[in-house]
């Protein structure tokens, strides 16, 4: 079953301080199933997120919060200065949150800021370990604020020679580990390089869930990065809406990753007695096939299909 686990996968979790948000209560169960995203940062004073982007975090390495410290919770947190958020990708993560709020109204979300910014506005390295760090304050604050999957549509095609190619980053295939022996699926795209043999890395970690791209016309993507045994599924991968008040259109398994992510929640809410590997399963089990001129498959995620399965 590709790469399928189940939940019995035991990791060390680790420890993330938790910082109250003012005026919000903790989440129980019974609250709005919410999508965790890991991004660049968020224009959270976008009426259309109003209601819906109910806590923001930063977790960085650097002193680059917008407090002027490396971590920061609360409004505000994951946001970056205005002249920036339009420039060198900032806006990536607001784009990924209008997209996963469109594939599914019904849910809230967390948002996650991992990637820093230097002082001409450019994006800065993010390390490894701020993405095991930002998998584990999802872990720790799960219940608190009733997330039921994570996204981050982020990635590099820094790969390994041979056919082991996917990087070895010990803590950060813990943390999916760990969040997955939650019943929590993390997703990641499988990149946009045209490579039909190899995904890119964090999609490649065989406990995550791997996203390819599908186009307007329902064949594979031709830029969607491509691996028989290590891509899940395959999900639209294109987007058109407005952010921050401007019209926006993205093509990519950003996108792809994030439609997939938010229609895991949306079926785990109408089928709320289905464990994670059966939610899976049924995803494989309606899931309809699609090609390119490179790549067949017949792992479309079809939640309409599986709704009714």
């Amino acid at each position: 079953m590709n790469k399928k686990i189940t939940a019995a996968l035991i990791a060390a979790i680790l420890a993330v301080p938790v910082t109250a948000q003012a005026n919000i209560k903790n989440r129980t169960i019974d609250s709005a199933p919410t999508l965790a995203v890991i991004d660049t940062a968020i224009n959270s004073k976008d009426p259309s997120f109003s209601g819906k982007v109910i806590y923001e975090v930063c977790l960085l390495v650097t002193k680059n919060c917008a407090n002027g410290q490396e971590s920061m919770e609360g409004p505000g947190a994951a946001n970056i200065p205005a002249e920036f958020i339009s420039k060198n990708g900032f806006d990536h993560g607001s784009i990924m949150v209008a997209s996963a709020l469109a594939e599914n109204p019904g849910m809230n979300i967390v948002f996650i800021r991992i990637v820093g910014y230097r002082a001409n506005g450019t994006r800065d390295t993010t390390p490894t370990n701020s993405v095991a760090n930002a998998i584990n304050w999802v872990i720790a604050n799960k219940d608190k604020f009733n997330i039921k999957a994570i996204n981050m549509s982020q990635g590099h095609h820094n790969l390994r020679p041979g056919t082991d190619y996917c990087p070895k980053i010990p803590a950060v295939d813990a943390a999916i580990q760990s969040a997955v022996s939650s019943s929590i699926p993390v997703f990641f795209p499988t990149g946009n390089n045209w490579d039909s043999v190899r995904i890119d890395w964090p999609s490649c970690i065989p406990s995550s869930i791997a996203v390819g791209g599908i186009d307007d016309n329902g064949f594979v993507g031709g830029y969607s990065n491509h691996d028989n045994a290590l891509v899940d599924f395959l999900a639209k991968g294109t987007f058109t809406g407005t952010v921050s008040g401007k019209p926006v259109r993205m093509v990519g398994t950003s996108v792809s990753s994030t439609v997939a992510a938010s229609n895991w929640i949306k079926l785990a809410t109408l089928k709320p007695g289905l464990t994670y590997t059966q939610v899976y399963d049924l995803f494989v089990k309606t899931s309809t096939s699609a090609y390119s001129a490179k790549v067949k498959t017949d792992r479309v995620m079809n939640f309409g299909a599986a709704s009714n399965g």
